[in-house]
């Protein structure tokens, strides 16, 4: 959902650990110091609910943990063997139903999903079948290394083929990857893929200076990236 006043995101990622949390916590950070009342969802979470708090953490609204992440699998698997494993199976019905109040509430919202764009989170659906009933824009996140690019276009590909709009690449640099890398990597993906791409050291570099399509309409100011 993106109307004037308003930015819901899903952020998917190429892989699992490529920094989803680390950036959507950011991005909250940084709307919230900026006056924007933001939250960061969680909604399936296996393991850990260790990404979830980092969530709750930044947005700092008065949301309990069961409300950012609802359906929690003990086991550090995929969802669909998470939930096997207890008997469980999930219903994206009833993970749609709990997250529609909580996006109607705030003016800002990350819904993060959980591993990639594909991961199953039944024997039938993954997250990008959940991504597909809230219809929201998604955020790529990609760890700049070796094979970003292929991983980058087949995501990217593939939120194209359920009808969705990418909103955009956040190249996530980590330490080893040089400034020089991560900015021809970025503006090769550009290229290829007619997107908004940001490519960042770290997740406080985000945070700091936000790209402007990861800002409400009403905050984008003429020529920023």
């Amino acid at each position: 959902m993106q109307i004037e006043n308003r930015l819901h995101l899903f952020m998917t990622g190429t892989d699992t650990d490529v920094g989803k949390t680390r950036f959507g916590a950011a991005l909250l950070a940084a709307w919230r110091l900026s006056g924007l009342p933001a939250i960061g969802l969680k909604p399936i979470a296996t393991g850990s609910r260790a990404d979830a708090l980092r969530l709750q953490e930044a947005a700092r609204t008065p949301l309990s943990l069961s409300e950012i992440n609802p359906f929690f699998f003990r086991r550090p698997a995929a969802p669909a063997l998470a939930a096997e494993a207890e008997g469980r199976e999930l219903a994206l019905p009833e993970v749609e139903a709990r997250l529609r109040p909580l996006l109607a509430r705030f003016s800002c919202a990350i819904v993060e999903g959980v591993g990639g764009w594909k991961t199953p989170l039944t024997s039938a659906e993954a997250v990008s079948d959940l991504a597909a009933r809230l219809g929201l824009p998604v955020v790529v996140v990609a760890r700049c290394r070796l094979g970003v690019l292929n991983h980058a276009l087949l995501t990217v590909e593939s939120i194209r083929a359920a009808g969705l709009r990418t909103a955009g690449i956040l190249l996530n640099g980590f330490p080893e990857t040089s400034p020089e890398t991560l900015a021809e990597t970025a503006a090769l993906l550009r290229r290829l893929t007619g997107l908004p791409v940001a490519g960042f050291p770290d997740a406080d570099a985000l945070a700091a200076d936000p790209p402007d399509w990861l800002l409400p309409p009403f905050r984008r100011s003429e020529g920023r990236r």
